[in-house]
């Protein structure tokens, strides 16, 4: 990563994603929605195969995995980058 950029942690993308906890869930909204305004959040694939697995199996009402991949497509998730190694 470079300076200025942040990564995002799978628990904010499930949280802004999937209502688990409404207090959480508004937190994880602002900090997707700065990231999409602002760019500079980045993420990895690892964050997105943990994120998959939490939205769509680990939870009590999991995203259908058509949703899944329509919030992940390409643009989705604003000005996300894949982390640099």
């Amino acid at each position: 990563m470079t300076e200025g950029e942040q990564l995002v942690d799978t628990n904010v993308l499930v949280h802004a994603y999937v209502l688990l906890d409404a207090r959480k869930q508004a937190s994880a909204r602002e900090i997707v929605l700065t990231i999409w305004r602002d760019g500079g959040g980045v993420t990895t694939l690892q964050n997105l195969c943990e994120f998959f697995a939490v939205a769509t199996k680990r939870i009590a009402r999991p995203m259908r995995v058509r949703r899944f991949s329509r919030v992940i497509r390409p643009g989705r998730l604003g000005r996300f980058q894949p982390a640099r190694l």
